[in-house]
């Protein structure tokens, strides 16, 4: 077996700020795999626990309501921000492809729009 560590005891978000979720009997952990096409673009969002990404095909870029853009190839696995207004979408002509985890408290929405 050949294995490639992407992410290593990671204690922060990419925002540096220390992870927020909380871990008891009430933390659930749900999963998902999206994709957006080249040209789409997500409503400015935010979350409020950290979420894990793996960019799985082409590029995603995340931009903050401020401007500030952060570009994930692939192979690359980040631990978002909280509470930081966002959007992400394709700069490839290729979809991309993200596995998308959360951890968190069950029957909280994660995400809401800002």
């Amino acid at each position: 077996m050949k294995s490639t560590s992407f992410l290593d005891s990671v204690s922060t978000a990419i925002d540096r700020n220390k992870l927020s979720a909380p871990f008891d009997e009430n933390t659930v952990i749900n999963g998902w795999t999206i994709f957006i096409a080249s040209g789409d673009t997500q409503a400015f969002h935010d979350h409020n626990t950290n979420m894990f990404y793996f960019v799985f095909e082409s590029s995603l870029v995340e931009e903050t309501i401020y401007g500030e853009k952060r570009i994930f190839n692939v192979g690359d696995g980040v631990i978002s921000a909280t509470n930081e207004c966002h959007m992400n979408y394709s700069i490839d002509s290729d979809t991309a492809k993200v596995l998308l985890v959360k951890i968190g408290i069950d029957n909280i929405n994660p995400t809401k729009p800002c």
